[in-house]
């Protein structure tokens, strides 16, 4: 895939990044990417254009990095689930 480098990515990607990122994982991307964090963190909510390849490869790592935190927040979820069913079970 690749980004419009003349636009900022789309509303959708912002609003995942947003629940799904954290400034951690930025940073990680900054590192991995050389990409400056401020700059990484104004193309994560959508601020700038993506401009350039670096900026594209630090976005798609913190795309990655999204899925990993999505899937941790869905076993979570399932957990909770489980948990509070039990419980429930027992009342």
């Amino acid at each position: 895939m690749n980004l419009n480098y003349s636009k900022p990515i789309n509303e959708d990607l912002v609003n995942y990044f947003k629940e799904y990122t954290t400034n951690l994982d930025v940073a990680k991307s900054c590192e991995i990417h050389g990409v400056g964090f401020h700059t990484l963190r104004r193309l994560r909510t959508g601020d700038i254009p993506v401009s350039n390849e670096k900026n594209e490869n630090a976005i798609k790592e913190l795309m990655r990095l999204a899925i990993i935190n999505a899937d941790s927040k869905i076993l979570k979820a399932k957990k909770c689930k489980k948990d509070v069913q039990k419980i429930l079970d027992l009342v």
